[in-house]
């Protein structure tokens, strides 16, 4: 798993990048592929995709290969989030009175295949970390490297999907 500040750097990162390159806010889609290295402990990313649908973004991130190249893979999404409810389940945040809007980036690595994730919710500054990712979104995430290793483990005729 990488670091905590390593995501968070991630995150401030990508966060960076959409703020200078993409200027227009009508005409950014809400969801992006960003490819990353670290040189030193600093992220340098670069924009692989973008698309007003995230799991489409990665359906065809997929099939276009486009993820290869990369060994480290970071979603940027926005979208709403509500907290758990007084039993600890999940309740969507069309029925929650207190969802918020987050802005959210998912990591994962092709070594490490765990989806990690930072996110800051509307009108605060605290950035979130979460060392395990899970859900539809992080099992689409995992998806992007599972579907790569099968294709080199497929001589033993084995499906590996996360």
């Amino acid at each position: 798993m990488l670091k905590e500040e390593k995501c968070k750097n991630i995150y401030n990162n990508i966060i960076r990048i959409r703020e200078n390159w993409e200027v227009d806010p009508v005409e950014t889609h809400t969801h992006a592929l960003y490819g990353f290295t670290f040189i030193d402990s600093d992220a340098v990313c670069e924009k692989i995709c973008d698309g007003s649908d995230v799991y489409a973004l990665m359906r065809k991130a997929r099939e276009n290969k486009v993820v290869d190249k990369w060994s480290n893979i970071a979603l940027y999404t926005e979208g709403w989030a509500a907290p758990h409810d007084s039993e600890g389940l999940a309740v969507s945040p069309l029925k929650h009175s207190k969802s918020k809007r987050v802005k959210l980036v998912c990591i994962v690595t092709r070594e490490y295949m765990v989806v990690e994730s930072v996110m800051t919710l509307e009108n605060e500054d605290t950035i979130t970390y979460d060392a395990r990712g899970w859900g539809e979104l992080a099992d689409s995430l995992l998806k992007l490297y599972s579907t790569m290793k099968e294709n080199h483990d497929n001589h033993n005729s084995k499906s590996y999907y996360i």
